[in-house]
């Protein structure tokens, strides 16, 4: 073996991958302005036409959004005309010109909360308030759907609550969780967009969705919802067959909702600016500049952690005696679930992922083989944890089996974070002001 991968490689190569999907970099590629004219994507729009700018929006990514977009603007005529507000993570909120950047939620703690329903309040008194020569920009990113909060009539937060909760611990995937969500809401499933008056409203996304669908991304509230009642009602009885699992207000809401228009208005664009894709590209390229042979696992993929985990293993293993005298740099992105106990510990589905893998090299006779596993949520987090994920090596199961840490059990209990806060392996980052799901680097001696 003449090359040994480490994993302050991995971590470079996965930071790489983040940095080239920084939401204040993507925001200035789509936004500009000459003179009294603002460029938003391939659309001018002259000041001299327009009344007001109002920016709104949420998600784990809105301080750099709405950064890049006061940068964009400042020095214009449309500077003065700015009025933004944004809904972020508690940790996240910081002076923006032009801007209220509301803290929606506490850090760490992706769920809707009270103070998520009264920033929706005001972006919906906004967004209300815009007439025919009022512009209207909406700013959306990841964790979107947990900061963007307006219980329909009839359900409360509690009950929104409770059906997230049944239906993520139950193994749904995103789209399925979006499904119900859109129904038991006022903003989500084009409903922000059906709220606004203004003569044009255009959607910047960084999407955290495989395949970019824009109806998912933040439970699209700006594009038109092309799920019915039926299809919410199928995701419930899937996961909840028992009625009682969940709260009554739920299914009455459901099942009265009907097939109800859930179109949009012609006046209404919305736009990918950033997605996986664009980050394991730049992660591929950073690998090559240290002398990696490159290799995409293909597109973004959803699946259950564990079982990724313990398939990017086996991945590496095949490919030790296939590449010949050259390193090799696997990445591959997503977003997989994790079906939890009934008496769940602490982690996140990056840190069981590559728990995963580190139990499954267990007891092979050369572990890992020199390989190193990193998976990490490009925004910073992973699960209800200080952690973006983790990332292992030989010597981390070395230090494993030098304290009698046997992972199998931290696995069945959805308890990662002790195992690799006690093994150095937690990958900490801090709020990265993005989110294009998770992103994985596996390197191959």
């Amino acid at each position: 073996m003449t090359f040994k991968p480490t994993r302050e490689q991995a971590i470079e190569i996965w930071r790489a991958g983040v940095d080239a999907v920084a939401s204040d970099r993507l925001v200035q590629e789509a936004v500009r302005t000459t003179g009294e004219t603002l460029h938003l994507l391939d659309e001018r729009f002259e000041a001299s036409a327009w009344d007001r700018l109002i920016v709104v929006g949420a998600g784990k990514a809105g301080v750099g959004m709405a950064a890049g977009f006061a940068e964009a603007v400042a020095g214009s005529p449309w500077a003065d005309r700015l009025t933004g507000w944004l809904n972020v993570p508690a940790d996240c909120v910081r002076p923006v010109p032009g801007f209220t950047l509301h803290a929606g939620r506490p850090a760490g703690v992706n769920e809707p909360r009270p103070e998520g329903v009264e920033g929706t309040r005001r972006i919906l008194e906004l967004v209300r308030g815009c007439g025919p020569r009022d512009l209207c920009v909406v700013l959306l990113s990841g964790g979107g759907s947990a900061l963007l909060v307006a219980p329909a009539e009839g359900v409360t937060l509690a009950d929104k609550l409770a059906v997230t909760k049944r239906l993520a611990s139950r193994g749904s995937d995103i789209t399925e969780l979006n499904t119900v969500r859109k129904r038991l809401s006022a903003v989500k499933g084009g409903g922000l967009a059906r709220a606004s008056g203004a003569g044009r409203m255009l959607c910047l996304a960084i999407s955290d969705v495989i395949g970019d669908p824009l109806d998912v991304i933040a439970s699209g509230p700006t594009v038109a919802d092309p799920s019915t009642a039926a299809d919410a009602l199928a995701v419930l009885h899937r996961y909840c067959p028992d009625r009682a699992d969940l709260p009554e207000a739920v299914w009455r809401r459901i099942e009265a909702a009907g097939e109800e228009p859930r179109g949009i208005p012609a006046t209404v664009r919305t736009e990918v600016i950033g997605s996986n894709s664009v980050a394991g590209l730049a992660a591929l390229k950073a690998a090559a500049q240290r002398g990696f042979v490159q290799m995409s696992d293909g597109a973004a993929t959803a699946g259950v952690a564990r079982d990724e985990g313990r398939r990017l293993l086996e991945l590496a293993q095949q490919q030790v005696d296939t590449v010949i005298d050259l390193p090799l740099c696997i990445v591959s992105g997503g977003e997989p679930t994790v079906a939890l106990c009934d008496k769940p510990g602490k982690g996140g589905r990056n840190q069981e992922l590559v728990l995963a893998a580190v139990d499954a090299a267990w007891d092979l006779p050369g572990g890992l083989n020199g390989a190193v596993i990193l998976s990490g949520g490009t925004d910073g987090e992973d699960g209800p944890t200080d952690a973006a994920g983790a990332v292992a090596d030989d010597a981390l199961i070395a230090r494993a089996k030098a304290l009698g840490l046997h992972p199998r059990p931290y696995l069945d209990r959805n308890d990662a974070y002790p195992f690799f806060e006690a093994t150095g392996g937690l990958l900490k980052t801090g709020p990265t002001h993005t989110n294009v799901m998770d992103l994985r680097v596996v390197l191959v001696p």
